[in-house]
């Protein structure tokens, strides 16, 4: 963790639009985008274990870690793959 970031937990309709609007801003129509975002195994939330939130595409795999593409959907990926991320800060 730097400055105090940590992945990005997507527990919302409104965080999942806001994540998805920042990848095509960044990366504009490349439907191969995808970035890390704050999920692992299992589906476990890796800041927030208690929410229940989740926006996986029909039949993805529960079982490594959670991109977000560019249409807002989440698959899961090996977590060894390198790719860009979404982080979040708590501000005091």
């Amino acid at each position: 963790m730097t400055f105090g970031a940590r992945l990005a937990s997507i527990d919302s309709d409104y965080k999942n639009a806001f994540v998805r609007n920042m990848i095509e801003r960044s990366f504009g129509k490349d439907e191969s985008a995808e970035v890390w975002i704050g999920l692992k195994t299992r589906a476990e939330l890796t800041n927030n274990p208690n929410s229940h939130f989740t926006n996986f595409g029909e039949e993805e795999k529960i079982d490594g870690c959670a991109v977000m593409g560019i249409k807002g959907k989440w698959k899961i990926r090996s977590c060894s793959n390198l790719k860009p991320f979404v982080c979040e800060q708590i501000l005091m």
